[in-house]
């Protein structure tokens, strides 16, 4: 999907979550404060480093996919925004440069503790690492029910109960965090955020 479907990936994204993809990443603007240095790390086809640009906040970007990258560069606008091609493990900026660190329905790299430990690194002292995890759907319908069934065979999301389970897993030994859940429409967002001074 992130390299082979790059260039389907917005058309995939609309149809697998009824159009409201989008919608669902943008939730994360509520744990954000205007004049945040933000670093997102990977950044599909940029729809959130836009709207953030748009809304004046400061946002870099790295993504390991030159797709991905090849599709942002051909529609940004914006001279202020910066992004480059980058392993997500290893992040190449200084110590301490951001505020916020920002992972949307990441890949596996964001439950590696290197991950977790160059975020620390590149973290100012009270910044925070958000990952949007998933999304569990929560109304009844036949439509409700055959994505939430979709969803489940594709391991993207489960109970409630379950997934705080599955993070707890996760996290439970590289870090203290707090897990938050946001309704929205249909379904309920599942953020974790973790503090830098929680990540062992």
């Amino acid at each position: 999907l992130y390299v082979r479907l790059a260039f389907f990936y917005n058309t995939v994204a609309y149809i697998v979550s009824m159009g409201d993809w989008y919608h669902w990443v943008f939730q994360i603007e509520k744990f954000l404060d205007l004049g945040d240095k933000i670093l997102e790390v990977g950044l599909g086809t940029g729809k959130l480093i836009e709207r953030l640009d748009e809304k004046n906040f400061f946002i870099v970007g790295i993504d390991r996919s030159k797709q991905m990258l090849r599709i942002i560069r051909s529609k940004i606008q914006s001279n202020k925004i910066n992004v480059c091609k980058a392993d997500n493990l290893f992040l190449p900026f200084r110590d301490h440069s951001f505020d916020k660190v920002l992972a949307t329905f990441p890949s596996e790299y964001a439950f590696k503790n290197q991950f977790l430990l160059d975020v620390k690194r590149v973290l100012k002292s009270n910044g925070e690492l958000i990952i949007l995890m998933g999304v569990v759907f929560t109304q009844k319908g036949i439509v409700n029910n055959l994505f939430r069934h979709v969803y489940w065979i594709s391991g993207q999301t489960k109970s409630k109960e379950n997934f705080e389970t599955s993070i707890i897993a996760i996290f439970g030994k590289q870090a203290r965090f707090e897990i938050q859940w946001e309704p929205h429409k249909n379904v309920e967002i599942c953020f974790v955020r973790i503090k830098n001074n929680q990540i062992v």
